[in-house]
C-alpha cells in the first residue's frame, strides 16, 4: 500500500522523510562504466535513442545508426519506434538477435550486469538491512521507496491516526478519515 505503521521508541528522533540509514545498502558502489543498472553501453546508447533523442539530433541518429548497420536501415529503425509502447527492452533484444550478436549484448562487461562494483559485489550481496529501534511509540512510515517515518512518533494509536487524517495521505493524493486510517494501520 505504501504506508505501514511502525512501533518506535516515543524518543526516537529521525528526520521525516528521510530514508531510514539501516535500509540503506552502504555498499552499493556504482560499477565503473556508470552502466546504469548493469546495462552495455551499446544498450543505454539505443535505449536512450528511443526514449529521449529528437528525430533533430543527428550526431545521436549517426552514433546509433552506426551501431546497427549494417544489420537495419534507419527506414527500419524508425518504422519501429512508431510501434514501441513501453517494451524497448524486448525491442532491443529483438534487434540484437536480428544482428546476431551474443544473447548479453545488452549486459555490463564489467559489472556483468549487477550494476555494483566487481570489488563490492559480495559485500553488497551479504548485507542485511536493519530495522529500526522498537519501542512504544506510533508512527507513520511509507515504503514505496526504501521506507522512511512520515509522521512524528505519538504514544497511541489515536493520536497517530488523528494526525494521519489532517497531514498524510494513504496514496498520491488520496486522505483518510481517522476510522479509515485506524483500519488502515491495524
Amino acid at each position: 500500500m505504501g504506508r505501514l505503521l511502525k512501533r518506535v521508541p516515543l524518543d526516537f528522533d529521525y528526520p521525516l522523510g528521510k530514508v531510514w540509514k539501516g535500509y540503506l545498502n552502504p555498499y552499493y558502489i556504482e560499477c565503473d562504466q556508470q552502466c546504469e543498472g548493469g546495462y552495455s553501453k551499446e544498450y543505454l546508447l539505443l535505449k536512450n535513442y528511443f526514449y529521449h533523442y529528437p528525430l533533430s539530433d543527428q550526431d545521436k541518429k549517426n552514433e546509433v545508426f552506426l551501431l546497427l548497420q549494417p544489420f537495419l536501415t534507419p527506414e527500419v529503425i524508425e518504422e519501429r519506434k512508431g510501434h514501441l509502447g513501453h517494451n524497448v527492452y524486448g525491442l532491443l533484444s529483438d534487434l540484437g538477435k536480428e544482428m546476431e550478436l551474443n544473447s548479453n549484448w545488452m549486459t555490463c562487461f564489467v559489472c556483468d550486469g549487477h550494476g555494483v562494483h566487481p570489488d563490492y559485489l559480495q559485500k553488497y550481496e551479504d548485507w542485511e538491512q536493519e530495522e529500526p529501534p522498537v519501542g512504544e511509540g506510533y508512527q507513520l512510515w511509507e515504503n514505496t521507496s526504501e521506507g522512511s517515518p512520515k509522521s512524528p512518533v505519538f504514544s497511541t494509536l489515536d493520536e497517530l491516526c488523528q494526525w494521519c487524517e489532517k497531514h498524510a495521505t494513504t496514496f498520491g493524493s488520496m486522505t483518510a478519515t481517522k476510522e479509515e486510517w485506524e483500519q488502515i494501520l491495524n
